[in-house]
Order: structure tokens, then sequence, then C-alpha cells
């Protein structure tokens, strides 16, 4: 069974995640990622990054406005222990729901011209700096967009019937958790 349990200096880490003080958060959900060396923190199309040590197997999910929580109600202990298990992160000892999904990069090589679909399972399972600005990158960039686009159209069709957006990308998010299982 792997291991995921990082440690930030806390120091970093109050510097780096006031660079998301001023985003809202939305319906999106946030996200927890390691490449090996820093600790990614994503909120829709804004980030930080912060070094970090440990060893890290997948990406976090979990409610954006966790992280204004985190911003507000800053975490004493340093270092910052940070460890999953159990659809659960366990963040300077508060306990945060999320969902996981195992980092997989093995099938991206193999598509040449991704669907909507597999751009968003890519963007979801690639490291952003190892997109970049690649031509996939942009491409994922893009699929984001088109993503929120097509839910919040859809939800102003089905509106009708008391179903919203939440409801539509909560839909979304497992056919793109689906398409990265069945990739793996």
């Amino acid at each position: 069974m792997d291991s995921n349990h990082l440690q930030v200096n806390l120091a970093e880490f109050m510097s780096a995640i006031m660079l998301l003080k001023k985003i809202k958060p939305s319906k999106a959900k946030a996200l927890l990622a390691f490449d090996g060396r820093y600790l990614s923190v994503e909120v829709g199309s804004a980030s930080t990054a912060m070094v970090a040590h440990g060893e890290w197997h997948g990406k976090a999910r979990f409610a954006s406005n966790i992280v204004q929580a985190m911003i507000k109600f800053p975490p004493v202990t340093d270092p910052i222990n940070i460890s999953y298990q159990n659809n659960e992160l366990l963040f300077a000892g508060v306990k945060i729901p999320c969902e996981w999904e195992l980092v997989s990069k093995g099938y991206i090589k193999s598509l040449e011209n991704p669907t909507l679909l597999d751009l968003l399972a890519i963007e979801r399972t690639v490291a952003r700096h190892e997109l970049g600005v690649s031509e996939l990158g942009k491409k994922c960039k893009s699929a984001i967009k088109e993503k929120e686009r097509r839910i919040t159209s859809a939800a102003n069709q089905l509106e009708v019937f008391g179903i919203g957006a939440d409801q539509i990308a909560h839909l979304v998010d497992n056919s793109i958790s689906d398409r990265i299982k069945k990739s793996n």
C-alpha cells in the first residue's frame, strides 16, 4: 500500500496560501497535488505551490471553501503534516473529506486525438507544470473552460426541472473519474 504523507514548513505554507486569499469559494473543488518537490493547491484557474517533502501518489479534491478556512484559521504546527487515507485528508490534525484519484500517466502517450473527456482526465492526472504551455496543456485549459460552459448551459436548460449546476458538475466529475479508471 502506498504511503501518502507530506510535510510543509509553516512559513512556506502561509506565504504560498496567501496568494489564494482573494479567491472566492466556488462550486468547483479545490485540488491538492504533489509532484515530488512542490505541493500545489488549485482553486479554479488560480494556483499556488510550496516546497514539501514526503511521498504522495494521487490528487485530492475537496470543497474550495476549505482553502479560505486555511487562510482565516491557519495551522499552528510547524512543520504541517498532511496525509491521505480512506477518502480523507488529515491536514495539521483536521480531517477533510476528499475525492482521491491515483495519478496515472500511462494512457496519455497513447492518445492521438483526445476527446473533451480525455482532455479533462489528462488535466486531472498530470501535474500542471508537466503540461505547462505545451499544445496539450493549452487543449486541457480550453477543455476546462468548455466543461464549465456546457455545465452552465445544461443547468440553464434543466433549471425548470429543479436540476442545478452542482448536480450536473457531479455527474461530469463521475464521468471523468470513470475515464481515468478505465485508462489504468
